[in-house]
């Protein structure tokens, strides 16, 4: 059975009269459609170089996944991440304080890189972290330098302990203060 619609004149019993829904809202929401999908190739163009870069995408995830690293102290896994010049240095500095110094937390804060297929690229990371004895949680904003390796086709963290030289550190002359082996050499840099 097919249910039909009549339209009838207002009456006492009714007040209204009866009438077909409008299709105006119908007729709104498809020129509304219309219209984004039309606006969608000329917003798109302007961010899309930035956006679906492989080699950006490559660089939000290896910052990622490095500093997710550093926050659990899985040295071994972060120093994939660190350029082969570095490497040593960042996994012994880092098993030799791990007793200590603590991230709790982390927020890449901000990623600048210059175009597209860039080489070079900088974060900037907030680590949260505390240090033994003391249980403050106190913050240090750290610059992170990334370097494209050709060679190996990822992203490489450059000099990755430079964050510790703004890590406040106790007294040296306090009694029981080990936390003065985290000074990095500035003799290095």
């Amino acid at each position: 059975m097919i249910a039909r619609t009549t339209i009838s004149a207002p009456t006492a019993e009714t007040p209204f009269a009866t009438q077909r829904p409008s299709r105006a809202p119908r007729r709104a929401g498809l020129f509304l459609l219309a219209l984004a999908i039309a606006l969608f190739p000329a917003c798109e163009g302007s961010f899309a170089k930035y956006s679906t870069s492989a080699r950006v995408k490559q660089l939000h995830t290896a910052v990622a996944d490095f500093n997710k690293f550093i926050r659990w102290q899985e040295w071994e896994r972060a120093s994939d991440f660190v350029t082969e010049e570095d490497q040593a240095e960042f996994k012994n500095k880092f098993q030799e304080i791990e007793e200590e110094f603590r991230i709790t937390d982390f927020e890449i804060r901000d990623t600048d890189v210059e175009e597209p297929e860039s080489k070079f690229a900088e974060t900037i990371v907030l680590y949260h972290y505390y240090l033994l004895p003391s249980v403050t949680e106190k913050k240090v904003r750290a610059t992170q330098n990334w370097v494209w390796s050709e060679t190996e086709k990822k992203w490489e963290v450059k000099s990755p302990l430079d964050f510790l030289k703004l890590v406040e550190r106790p007294d040296k002359n306090q009694p029981g203060a080990r936390a003065a082996r985290l000074a990095v050499a500035d003799s290095d840099r």
